[in-house]
């Protein structure tokens, strides 16, 4: 598999970072959640999970749970955001020296 396309844009996008950080946003916890998916393969134990952890901390804090007073639409997408995430965060439970962020019971 080439890397070449992965190895320019990587960069870039953690560039904006900072930005995301400052964003209370549906998108900024998907940008979240796809750092991490790029940096498992890289470093499983590490930055990945930190990624994931901060999409999980990005969702709690804009409050992703849905809102009746949103289009069909929007429910479903954040219901699949927070449930990638939730999964993702919790994914690392299964090597014991990797900890989770979420031990809470959720509402859905």
């Amino acid at each position: 598999m080439d890397d070449t396309l992965a190895l320019t844009f990587y960069p870039k996008a953690s560039s904006l970072i900072p930005d995301l950080l400052g964003m209370d946003s549906i998108e900024s916890v998907q940008a979240f959640l796809l750092f991490g998916i790029y940096m498992l393969p890289i470093d499983p134990a590490g930055l990945s999970c930190t990624y994931f952890g901060i999409a999980v901390k990005a969702a709690t804090q804009f409050n992703i749970q849905p809102e009746s007073n949103l289009s069909p639409r929007e429910i479903e997408l954040r219901k699949r955001v927070w449930w990638t995430a939730y999964t993702l965060e919790r994914f690392p439970n299964l090597y014991p020296s990797w900890e989770a962020i979420l031990d809470f019971k959720i509402r859905y």
